[in-house]
């Protein structure tokens, strides 16, 4: 093999690396913010039903209870995760798509041969088409719920 194109392959293989460790640190982002938020909007929502009575009505808002805008904070709380997981998966459907071109090039079939094995399986789909946005859209609606039996 000659040493241009020994040199083109270790570029292939250092930016193949650079590639995972970026959908890595991406996923490990993700879970971090996502395990935050998600039980601090839980811990918001469970202040507001329990100090219903003490934090009163707002005049500034048309004498609705105060308790019940709250719901909105961990709602918020829950939208900024779930943005970032769909900006993530994005990310990474890029960086895939790349990291497949690379594999051909080297001739190896790292994530293309998981990738193949996986998408025989019904659950694989499921996975990484609805998991996700299952999980958000139930913590929306229960917030969504919540701020609305909070106004009656």
């Amino acid at each position: 093999m000659s040493e241009e194109k020994e040199g083109r392959r270790e570029v292939l293989f250092v930016e193949y690396r650079t590639l995972n460790e970026a959908i890595r640190s991406r996923g490990r982002e993700f879970l971090l913010a996502t395990s935050i938020m998600i039980p601090s909007s839980l811990l918001v929502v469970i202040f507001a039903i329990t100090n219903r009575e003490q934090l009163g009505e707002s005049v500034h808002l048309g004498h609705q209870p105060v308790a019940a805008f709250i719901p909105l904070i961990a709602l918020a709380l829950v939208l900024i995760p779930y943005v970032l997981y769909l900006t993530t998966k994005e990310l990474d459907d890029l960086c895939f798509e790349r990291i497949k071109e690379i594999e051909a090039h080297l001739g190896i079939k790292g994530h293309r041969r998981i990738y193949e094995k996986a998408t025989k399986h019904w659950w694989f789909r499921f996975r990484r088409d609805y998991l996700w946005h299952i999980f958000f859209l139930m913590w929306i609606a229960a917030y969504t719920f919540t701020a609305f039996r909070l106004f009656t």
